[in-house]
């Protein structure tokens, strides 16, 4: 159902963004939007992991954020992002603490997903190809929610679903190395075009208070779509 979900969240932004980007020019017409500088939203599906966890499965969501974007040069960008919801975790893992015996009892196949939310601001430096652009810097990450969230089956047949607030086992700040790879649909337009990116971060920090086992670290990837605001005439260029 959430990849289902996801698939639609996407589909609804890929074809409304000229729409997106009106609505934002009424707003704030070219106040946001230079020669040198550049801001939009961006809305993105993630895939995240955690390192050190043995046999965990990706979970897969989603983010949305803004971004901003500074022009030094025809090749030298510097670029941040703000992502209100960035999502981290992996499914199968081992629960902090077993379900309740009374309930254990009545219920099977119960499997664990640890679900993440982070406030990010990734910042990096990047150089322009023409129609890519690429880029390496680091990030900065403050965790708003941490849940082990349980699921399964009563022997009735009914579905089990029951969640588990961990944020106090969670270290709340998070920081790693992260790199992107921009594809502009129209790089004549420079910062003005819509763009697609795939983003990968690498925490460098143990994620687990007290841990005397091996280091949990956050690894996410993430393929986004970027509307800039007030992008003007390359998004009616791409429809067409």
């Amino acid at each position: 159902m959430k990849k289902i979900l996801l698939s639609l969240i996407i589909f609804f932004t890929l074809t409304s963004a000229s729409n997106a980007q009106a609505l934002l020019m009424l707003l704030f017409g070219d106040k946001l939007s230079t020669e040198t500088f550049q801001m939009g939203i961006n809305v993105a599906g993630t895939a995240s992991d955690i390192g050190g966890i043995t046999d965990a499965n990706l979970r897969y969501s989603w983010a949305f954020g803004a971004f901003g974007e500074v022009r030094f040069s025809d090749d030298w960008f510097l670029h941040f992002n703000l992502t209100a919801k960035t999502p981290g975790g992996a499914k199968n893992v081992q629960p902090f603490e077993d379900i309740i015996p009374e309930i254990d009892t009545l219920t099977t196949d119960i499997s664990v997903t640890r679900s993440f939310n982070y406030i990010t601001l990734p910042v990096f430096i990047k150089y322009n190809l023409g129609s890519f652009k690429l880029g390496l810097g680091g990030q900065l990450g403050y965790l708003t929610s941490a849940t082990d969230i349980y699921t399964g089956f009563t022997f009735r047949g009914d579905d089990l679903n029951m969640e588990r607030n961990i944020r106090d086992k969670i270290n709340l700040w998070d920081a790693g190395v992260t790199g992107i790879i921009d594809y502009f649909f129209k790089p004549e337009a420079k910062m003005k075009s819509m763009r697609i990116s795939l983003t990968y971060y690498y925490g460098l920090i143990d994620i687990l208070k007290d841990n005397t086992g091996d280091a949990w670290n956050n690894s996410i990837l993430m393929l986004s779509l970027a509307i800039p605001m007030g992008g003007g005439d390359d998004v009616d260029e791409i429809e067409k």
